[in-house]
């Protein structure tokens, strides 16, 4: 356990070092920048997932939700197979 100063109040409380830590004074989070970053990163991670074309969301239906599972499988073992190809052409001149 350590101190950090709150970046609301400005007073010291104990820090577990976890962003979400509250200020004993204030009660808001000592994370301050950094855990507005990190919601934002979050944030932005979800949406870039959502927009993946083969994304399996709530609405779908039952036979989309089993195409777009069909459709993943064989996207994986196509990058797969690529990335073994990659790999084989990087060892060959070594």
């Amino acid at each position: 356990m350590s101190e950090k100063r709150c970046p609301h109040c400005g007073e010291w409380s104990v820090w577990t070092q976890k962003l979400e830590d509250p200020c004993q004074h204030c009660g808001k989070p000592l994370g301050g920048a950094e855990l507005k970053e990190r919601k934002k990163k979050i944030r932005l991670a979800l949406e870039d997932q959502k927009k993946w074309v083969f994304y399996i969301s709530e609405e779908d239906g039952l036979v989309l939700r089993a195409f777009k599972k069909v459709a993943n499988f064989f996207y994986f073992i196509f990058m797969l197979i690529i990335g073994f190809i990659v790999w084989l052409i990087a060892m060959l001149p070594g």
